[in-house]
């Protein structure tokens, strides 16, 4: 899937340090993970358990790429 077609469909990147400061269980998220980069859907998308199982990346261009390569195989 192109950007475009990712974005209508509600996907989104974010750098993790911009969006959290603690995990799921209140921990502090390490310095290093707060500079990865996430991809994320609404809640109520059909493509939320795709995006869930995308990996963390190092770039915001490979968090498109992944996206991209998921989405189109979820």
């Amino acid at each position: 899937m192109e950007r475009e077609a990712l974005l209508e469909q509600g996907v989104a990147i974010y750098q993790v340090g911009d969006v959290f400061d603690i995990d799921t269980d209140g921990a502090a998220i390490p310095k290093n993970e707060k500079a990865k980069w996430f991809v994320s859907v609404p809640a109520n998308s059909p493509l939320l358990a795709t995006v869930l199982a995308i990996p963390l990346a190092d770039t915001e261009n490979e968090a498109w790429r992944l996206a991209a390569h998921h989405c189109r195989l979820g």
